[in-house]
């Protein structure tokens, strides 16, 4: 049962990091745009790549601390037990 809590707690966590902006900006009836959007600027790009970055590092923290909880739980059995 802790285990599911914790890969439920995972999944929330994930989704709270990522967002939802994917179905959010899905519009019917829309089609695409006449044309192409202006570039961005170049700290635009920095930005982006240092928010996946530190989505990386966080997911990474996450996954070693579910893997370091459930590493010595033997199957059916719960992880306070």
């Amino acid at each position: 049962m802790e285990r599911t809590k914790l890969i439920q707690i995972a999944v929330i966590g994930l989704v709270l990091l990522t967002g939802t902006t994917g179905i959010a900006s899905a519009q019917p009836g829309e089609g695409p745009p006449g044309d192409l959007p202006t570039p961005v600027p170049d700290f635009v790009a920095d930005l982006l790549e240092t928010i996946s970055g530190f989505i990386a590092s966080v997911l990474s923290v996450v996954s070693s601390i579910v893997e370091t909880v459930t590493a010595d739980t033997p199957a059916g059995s719960s992880v306070g037990a």
